[in-house]
């Protein structure tokens, strides 16, 4: 049977492993958009169409792959509905001796986050666990994606047999939403049990594409 110290740091190990998948899918959507909205650029773009169209379309996809794995419902896997349950299993872990505990040899500062340190509340476990689960209307149109579309190609859609764009459209906002309550969800117990708080590049390197825009735009003018 696991210590309680091994299981806490099995837990830290999920939760930064969910931070970087939020990341990449965060950063990825990003530079999707960007490129897509980049209408000073257009001429730059327009000189290498299948290029610009194959990266946006790269970073699309890279940021749904990301998703499916946060959002993964398989029972082996490490995604936010196992992060839960395992929250859910050892409840313990989150109180304020344990928390000492885990920090102790750490900095003055870090240790002062345990006065905020307290198990997360049930009704709270519950709507996330629901969020999280095939239940929701958004999760579900994003596993059909990974089961029809992604992880694998059905017979059905290369058959045209099922439209998956037509039933069942992958918006931009559910991805956007997906990620940004990914981020909530994760926070909100990071923050519980280990002082921590995640988010995604500073603005100016997620903006950082810039300039390699400016610089086609500068030859351009040549």
């Amino acid at each position: 049977m696991k210590d309680a110290q091994q299981v806490a740091r099995e837990l830290g190990a999920e939760i930064e492993s969910l931070q970087e998948e939020l990341r990449a899918a965060s950063t990825h959507f990003h530079l999707f958009n960007a490129l897509r909205d980049s209408v000073q650029f257009q001429s730059e773009l327009e000189k290498s169409p299948l290029f610009w169209s194959f990266t946006r379309h790269a970073h699309l996809q890279a940021a749904v792959i990301s998703i499916c794995r946060i959002y993964d419902q398989n029972k082996r896997g490490s995604h936010l509905p196992h992060l839960l349950k395992n929250i859910q299993n050892n409840l313990p872990l989150f109180d304020r001796e344990q928390f000492l505990k885990r920090s102790k040899g750490s900095s003055y500062s870090h240790r002062m986050l345990a006065s905020n340190a307290s198990r997360p509340s049930a009704a709270r476990l519950e709507y996330d666990v629901e969020f999280c689960s095939s239940r929701n209307p958004l999760v579900a149109t994003l596993k059909k994606w990974r089961d029809k579309a992604i992880a694998h190609k059905s017979n059905e859609i290369v058959h045209g047999q099922y439209d998956l764009i037509k039933n069942d459209p992958l918006e931009y906002e559910t991805i956007s939403k997906l990620i940004d309550e990914g981020y909530t969800i994760l926070n909100y117990y990071s923050t519980l049990f280990q002082g921590v708080k995640f988010g995604s590049f500073p603005q100016e390197q997620l903006n950082d594409y810039h300039n390699v825009l400016q610089a086609l735009k500068r030859t351009n003018a040549l």
